[in-house]
């Protein structure tokens, strides 16, 4: 048979080369040998714009070396090829281009859903002129898109950009100064789930209307979707409701029939998370004989009792010219608001028997009240107006709904205007600005005096009305 010879230079040449940046100011350089018998192999290097230029010869059998006489920031480009025995060349090998960049590698990137969205933090890079790119990928795609430019080490990504459901992929890639430079970071994934919302209550208030109430657990609804069946019946929807939403009213509620309810969390994609149901059998309110029709709490007093957010003293007293304690006060405004929170961590004068622990916990963890050095809140003191304010003005921020903070020189002509501890002035000043403080005497605030049981009803009653 006739007998085909190949020549080795075109047959054995190095294939596969690789170039990457490599831990320290190097790069590493890869590639597959098919040589069989060679002395060496001879690799070149050219910078942007430049010659290529003899860089080194590596040993035989040898497919790995390791660039050091380089600059960041600088685009190379290496080929290789191997040196016969016989003093001959094998062809280059494929020709590849990288860039050891000045960037630094972003380090502790996180993630976080907040009520506006989903926001990106990381640590600063000391030193640093660049600027940071915020990417992310869906796992239904592998390409990675750039979603910002930013110079500082946050970023939030507004809700209407993700569906639920879904998971998304985040890194930050930090540039260096020439274009092209570049590092990136750890990837981080997050599951964007649409959580179902909790604590569902109903509450009777009268005149056909049931209150219900719930807690938010997500960030990325489009809204909500109250159900409603009488009786034992089908549910059906009858309210639609906006996002970051934990209120609403049944306002075709009939007396003597029994009513269950459900919320329902939805995004526009079809998403669907549901609470649980919740089942009310109304009954009428008991007249409170020691309300005095007309008086300025007449109204309040009605409404936190019937909503259950204060209880009555007896059955047929509210307590009018009683005090409240921080207890009882926390625990109506924690209702109000639905700013339930799971329970973390303890506080030493209120255990889990006490009738107000998950209110006070949930206050704690938002930061409505503070333990002292013993560990204890003293729930059973009497609340002070000033302590009231405080507590209402914060609540309203942790909610979502925060009241217009007031300069301290509105109040600063009261009498009694340097009872007021200096930290507490402005969240007193918002108090009274928005009415929420019933004075008792002309040019007197009484800020460290007990408050009483229709001023903390009074207080709910208007801040809700204000920002419902």
């Amino acid at each position: 048979s006739n007998t085909v010879s190949t020549d080795p230079r075109f047959t054995n040449a190095p294939t596969n080369l690789k170039a990457s940046p490599y831990s320290g100011n190097k790069i590493r350089i890869e590639w597959t040998d098919n040589t069989i018998g060679e002395s060496g192999f001879e690799l070149w290097r050219k910078a942007a714009n430049q010659n290529w230029q003899f860089i080194a010869v590596v040993s035989t059998n040898k497919w790995i070396y390791y660039d050091t006489n380089i600059s960041t920031d600088v685009n190379y480009s290496y080929q290789i090829r191997a040196i016969m025995s016989d003093g001959s060349y094998t062809l280059y090998s494929n020709e590849v281009t990288t860039i050891l960049s000045s960037a630094k590698q972003v380090q502790n990137l996180q993630v976080y859903v907040t009520k506006t969205g989903v926001l990106l933090t990381w640590n600063k890079l000391d030193s640093y002129d660049g600027y940071y790119s915020v990417e992310r990928k869906m796992n239904t795609d592998e390409t990675w898109v750039a979603v910002e430019n930013v110079k500082d080490s946050q970023f939030t990504i507004e809700r209407s950009q993700f569906l639920a459901g879904q998971r998304y992929s985040f890194r930050i890639r930090s540039y260096g100064k020439t274009e092209g430079s570049s590092t990136v970071s750890e990837e981080k994934n997050f599951d964007m789930d649409l959580n179902s919302p909790s604590f569902v209550t109903a509450k009777y208030v009268g005149q056909g209307k049931v209150q219900i109430n719930w807690q938010d657990n997500s960030t990325n609804e489009d809204g909500f979707r109250l159900y409603r069946n009488v009786d034992g019946g089908s549910y059906s929807v009858i309210l639609t409701i906006s996002p970051n939403v934990g209120s609403t009213y049944d306002l075709n509620a009939v007396e003597g029939y029994i009513y269950g309810y459900y919320v329902e969390a939805y995004t526009n994609n079809g998403y669907r998370s549901p609470s649980a149901a919740v089942t009310l059998a109304k009954s009428s309110v008991n007249p409170l004989k020691d309300v005095v029709e007309g008086s300025y709490a007449e109204k309040a007093i009605n409404f936190c009792a019937a909503a259950g957010y204060i209880k009555p003293a007896t059955s047929s007293s509210f307590g009018v010219g009683k005090t409240i304690t921080r207890g009882e006060f926390i625990a109506a405004v924690i209702k109000a608001l639905n700013l339930y929170k799971i329970p973390v961590g303890k506080i030493t004068d209120v255990s889990q028997k006490n009738p107000y622990y998950k209110e006070v916990m949930s206050a704690l963890r938002i930061g409505l009240i503070v333990k002292d050095k013993s560990g204890k809140i003293y729930p059973d003191n009497a609340v002070t107006r000033e302590e009231m304010s405080i507590i209402i003005v914060k609540a309203f921020q942790a909610a979502g709904k925060p009241l217009k903070i007031e300069d301290t020189k509105t109040i600063s002509t009261y009498g009694d205007y340097g009872k007021i501890n200096s930290q507490n002035r402005d969240k007193v000043a918002t108090a009274m600005a928005q009415k929420l403080l019933k004075l008792r005497k002309v040019n007197m605030i009484n800020p460290k005096d007990k408050a009483l049981r229709e001023e903390a009803a009074y207080m709910i009653y208007m801040a809700i009305g204000i920002n419902p």
